[in-house]
């Protein structure tokens, strides 16, 4: 859980009991219907994976892209495999189409871009950029420290810096422990 504060995770802990705890039927009648007295509750915690593709491919009949549903994915909270709440493109475009169908080269414009969409969508859930912030995939962060390396080698498009630069809390140095960029 991205951002979860130590309540948060024991109390996501306790629901995933719960549920594993009714899955298993010990638990009594009345903490069944107590559970499901709480507004919004559901037995189960995230949508399976059929679910999720059906929304995704109806998503993807209505015209919008594997960006645009992912950025949907995200802003809703949806859970992906490895149980972070951000999506990208790639993981849709294998919701959505048949194994056959998939495109497995990314060009290196597509990558960049899949990478800066994961990224806005990481800030966007998690606000703006921290120094040596734990909670970002490893992945990602090596991305990010990539593109320094590449504005410094002046390898990166001018719409690319700009797009770069766009994002709350982004610099183009490392900076020091307990420091905020501007």
């Amino acid at each position: 859980m991205l951002g979860a504060t130590a309540i948060d995770r024991a109390l996501s802990g306790w629901l995933t009991r719960q549920r594993s705890a009714h899955r298993d039927a010990t638990l009594t009648a009345e903490q069944d219907t107590q559970l499901e007295s709480v507004p919004g509750w559901t037995w189960h915690s995230t949508p399976g994976r059929a679910a999720l593709q059906q929304r995704a491919q109806a998503l993807f009949q209505t015209g919008a892209s594997f960006t645009d549903i992912a950025a949907q994915f995200t802003a809703g909270g949806i859970l992906n495999a490895t149980g972070k709440p951000v999506w990208v493109s790639a993981s849709i475009r294998k919701l959505v189409l048949p194994a056959d169908a998939r495109v497995t080269v990314m060009s290196r414009e597509q990558r960049w871009a899949d990478k800066l969409a994961q990224l806005l969508a990481y800030t966007a859930a998690q606000g703006r950029l921290r120094a040596r912030d734990g909670g970002m995939d490893t992945g990602l962060s090596s991305w990010v420290r990539n593109q320094r390396t590449a504005y410094r080698e002046k390898d990166l498009t001018a719409e690319q810096v700009s797009q770069l630069e766009a994002i709350p809390g982004w610099t183009w140095t490392n900076m020091t422990p307990g420091t905020r960029a501007a």
